[in-house]
């Protein structure tokens, strides 16, 4: 069983997969916990303060939770248009041995199954991680009529408890 299909992964797909990456993991949370507590601060501390530093935790506040989701917008347009690979077309080949990706300089990349850390779907993006932060991005919305085959080759070479997609 196999499947094929070429992705052009664009600055909103990789945007997609820093934000799933960065807010499924505590080290993501954190910044946004932070930041609603430094709000609840600023707008239940009444009279006990003065009004210019309710306003300095409501800046605080307000730049927690701004700036890593503006920090990782800028990432994903500068990995997409300085990596020589990610901005252009990509060939997946998803079989039995495993995933294969092909570049068009010619490169290729194979991830045996055995060696998958896991493989997630999210509402726009299927992710096959080949580690704990590296992972094959594949967005949904290119490869529509591919989705059921890419689940079903996906669920029957890896692990179940690895094995995400919705």
């Amino acid at each position: 069983m196999s499947t094929e299909f070429d992705i052009k992964l664009t600055e909103s797909d990789m945007y997609a997969f820093n934000m799933y990456h960065a807010y499924t993991s505590m080290q993501g949370l954190l910044p946004v916990i932070l930041g609603i507590a430094v709000l609840a601060i600023s707008i239940f501390s009444g009279n006990f303060e003065g009004q210019q530093s309710r306003y300095l935790y409501m800046l605080i506040g307000i730049v927690f939770l701004v700036y890593v989701p503006f920090s990782l917008r800028i990432r994903a347009k500068r990995v997409i248009h300085m990596d020589p690979v990610l901005s252009k077309t990509i060939h997946y080949n998803i079989c039995d041995e495993g995933v294969v990706v092909t570049a068009e300089s010619g490169e290729s990349a194979t991830l045996e199954w055995q060696y998958v850390y896991k493989a997630i779907s999210t509402k726009k993006l299927i992710l096959i991680f080949s580690s704990r932060v590296n992972a094959y991005i594949i967005p949904k919305c290119q490869v529509e009529d591919k989705i059921p085959e890419i689940y079903e080759i996906v669920k029957a070479n890896v692990a179940e408890y690895r094995f995400k997609l919705k």
